[in-house]
C-alpha cells in the first residue's frame, strides 16, 4: 500500500496493527485518567460542599453522588474489558458517548450552560487521540456541541421559561458566547483529527525525508 493512501481499512497494514494494539494501550490510559479525574473532582466537589459551603443544595450533592457513581461503574466496565483483552470496536465509542452523556448531566444540574463544567467537553475531545481513531474525532466533537445545545435548551426551556430568558436580559446567554463555545468545540476536534493524521503519516512514512547533517554537508 502506498502512503497516499492511509484511509483503507485492512488489518493487514501496518496503520490496522498500529490502531489495534496502540488503540488499546490508548484506552486503557484514558481509563487510568477518567478515574483519577472522578476521584479528584469528586473530592473538590466534597470540599466545595462540606468545608467552604458554597451554597449547594443536599439535592444537588445526592444527585452528583448518584452521577459520580454511574460514570465510576463506566470505568469498572471498561477495565473489567480491558484487562481480559476483550476490545470489541464499538467499546470505545460507547465509552465516549457516555463521558458526554455524563458532562451533559453535570452541566444540566448545574442548571447554568455559563457553569466551568462545560469545561469537561473538551477533556472528552482531548482523550480521543490516543486511541488512534479519526471516526472517534468526530463521534466526541459532534457530540459534545450536541450536549451543550441540549444543555443550552433545558436551562432556556425548563429552568428559566422562554418567555423569562427573552425578556430579562440578565438571564441570556448571548449568542456570541455560544458561538464562540461551538467554534471552540469544534477547533479542539479538528486538532485532535490532525494529531491522529500525523500518527498515520509516521506509520505510513512521512511525504517529506529529511536528511542529516552529515548528508546535507557532503
Amino acid at each position: 500500500m502506498s502512503a497516499s493512501s492511509p484511509a483503507r481499512h485492512d488489518d493487514t497494514t501496518p496503520w490496522a496493527a498500529a490502531e489495534r494494539l496502540e488503540g488499546w494501550a490508548g484506552e486503557m490510559r484514558v481509563n487510568a485518567v477518567r478515574v483519577a479525574a472522578l476521584i479528584v473532582f469528586y473530592a473538590q466537589h466534597l470540599l466545595n460542599f462540606y468545608v467552604l459551603k458554597e451554597g449547594m443544595t443536599p439535592e444537588f450533592h445526592t444527585a452528583v453522588t448518584a452521577l459520580v457513581l454511574c460514570w465510576s461503574a463506566e470505568a469498572l466496565i471498561c477495565q473489567l474489558c480491558l484487562t481480559k483483552r476483550w476490545v470489541p470496536r464499538w467499546l470505545k465509542y460507547a465509552t465516549t458517548i457516555w463521558d458526554l452523556v455524563m458532562v451533559t448531566a453535570l452541566v444540566i444540574l448545574s442548571r447554568d450552560p455559563r457553569s466551568p463544567l462545560t469545561l469537561l467537553y473538551f477533556l472528552v475531545i482531548a482523550s480521543v487521540p490516543p486511541r488512534l481513531n479519526l471516526r472517534l474525532v468526530y463521534v466526541a466533537t459532534i457530540g459534545a456541541a450536541t450536549g451543550y445545545l441540549i444543555a443550552l435548551g433545558y436551562y432556556v426551556y425548563l429552568v428559566v421559561g422562554i418567555g423569562e430568558y427573552y425578556k430579562d436580559r440578565a438571564l441570556r446567554i448571548p449568542r456570541s458566547a455560544e458561538l464562540i463555545m461551538l467554534l471552540s468545540l469544534a477547533t479542539a476536534g479538528f486538532l485532535a483529527g490532525q494529531a491522529i493524521r500525523q500518527m498515520r503519516r509516521l506509520v505510513f512514512g512521512h511525504a517529506v525525508t529529511i536528511e542529516s547533517t552529515a548528508e546535507a554537508e557532503h
